[in-house]
């Protein structure tokens, strides 16, 4: 897993190709595991670049997420609202705004970007 100080903070993803964004899939590792569960990031915004001409384009939020510790499953899917599915992101900041109260760090293990 990826460690970051505190408990926020931000991660930048450029992808090789531009995608229509679908879905976000976040995991944390599973609590047989995990050194602390509180670590695992809790409230989450999601911000894309929009593929433009334009040199400076806009970030657009895609969506906020609650990463649930007590789910069965750790890596979970969110989806990306239907209105966003035509436009093409390549460059996306994941935000974890907070956790689930660990205040050393958060631990981001896996984050998966779906969409064609």
């Amino acid at each position: 897993c990826w460690p970051m100080d505190g408990s926020s903070g931000y991660l930048g993803i450029d992808l090789a190709h531009p995608i229509h964004l679908h879905a976000v899939a976040i995991s944390h590792a599973p609590a047989s595991v995990a050194v602390d569960l509180r670590a695992a990031p809790r409230s989450l915004a999601v911000w894309g670049r929009l593929m433009t001409s334009q040199p400076h384009a806009a970030l657009f939020l895609l969506g906020r997420f609650t990463y649930d510790i007590r789910a069965h499953q750790t890596m979970q899917t969110f989806d990306i609202s239907r209105s966003l599915h035509p436009y093409r992101f390549q460059s996306f900041i994941v935000a974890v705004e907070d956790n689930w109260g660990f205040e050393d760090s958060t631990c981001l293990c896996r984050v998966r970007f779906h969409g064609k």
